[in-house]
């Protein structure tokens, strides 16, 4: 499965699509209520909500118990808390990070 996310969370809240920004303990709760869904359902709901996975062009691929995703991230920092947003997803035992930090040229 491959799914590739175009909004953030950010442009959904404030189009009033999510009621609050979502935090850590909202997306835990998220993927904890999501226990009986299969992994993939769960990967999806985990970067439905995370700020970390959303972005122009990410693509997650579950496969087995391991998943890879890649894209472009605009920071280190971000690249990190993608790669432990789904390692918190149950299921999840590794996580192969591609995601390439966007270099921005200085003027």
């Amino acid at each position: 499965m491959r799914r590739v996310y175009q909004t953030t969370v950010r442009d959904r809240y404030l189009n009033g699509v999510l009621p609050s920004f979502p935090n850590e303990h909202s997306l835990r709760k998220s993927i904890m209520l999501t226990c009986e869904a299969t992994l993939e359902e769960r990967i999806g709901s985990a970067a439905d909500i995370s700020p970390y996975l959303m972005g122009s062009n990410i693509s997650i691929e579950p496969e087995s118990r391991r998943v890879v995703v890649r894209g472009v991230v605009n920071s280190y920092y971000e690249k990190q808390m993608a790669q432990e947003t789904l390692l918190r997803v149950d299921g999840v035992e590794s996580v192969d990070n591609h995601l390439e930090v966007l270099r921005r040229r200085c003027r």
